[in-house]
């Protein structure tokens, strides 16, 4: 289970690896590793690395995403949100029936419910949308310089 914590939001950045079509990463280092992993049969993962000591997600990797579109629109930030960050209770592996990811011209998002949104928090350069039960729905990784989604368009059209 995925709750907001309404402190300061933790500095993350994007990194541009091979083979990842996305990936960001807080500044500050990690103590101990668990992951919570959004999964979609063997077609596309989510994973988040989050610290057993602080419980903060440290690290948003999407590793493959069958479905996907590339769109020339920038991704517009939601009138509202709250500013903070994310705490997850304990490690996970979530099976799920809705994936899909959107790379727009500033911005990636992911989403993986079908659930409807009714909070948004703004960490830094992602935005978590959470459903009423506190439940994540989707992510989007704000990237102005337009580098991160053109990575994760070329990474995902080598799957294909």
């Amino acid at each position: 289970m995925i709750i907001t914590k309404t402190s300061s939001p933790m500095q993350r950045s994007v990194i541009l690896t091979n083979y990842i079509p996305l990936q960001v990463r807080a500044k500050k280092e990690c103590q101990v590793a668990d992951y919570y992993s959004i999964r979609k049969s063997d077609t596309s993962l989510l994973e988040l690395t989050f610290d057993q000591t602080d419980h903060l997600i440290h690290r948003i990797t999407l590793i493959i995403c069958a479905e996907y579109h590339k769109t020339s629109e920038e991704y517009q930030l939601p009138n509202e949100y709250t500013h903070g960050d994310l705490i997850v209770e304990s490690s996970a592996e979530i099976d799920t029936a809705v994936f899909s990811c959107i790379i727009f011209r500033n911005a990636v998002k992911i989403t993986f419910s079908d659930l409807a949104v009714c909070k948004r928090v703004l960490s830094d350069n992602v935005v978590w949308e959470l459903s009423d039960q506190g439940k994540l729905v989707s992510l989007c990784v704000i990237d102005t310089t337009g580098r991160a989604s053109e990575h994760c368009s070329v990474e995902l059209s080598g799957y294909h």
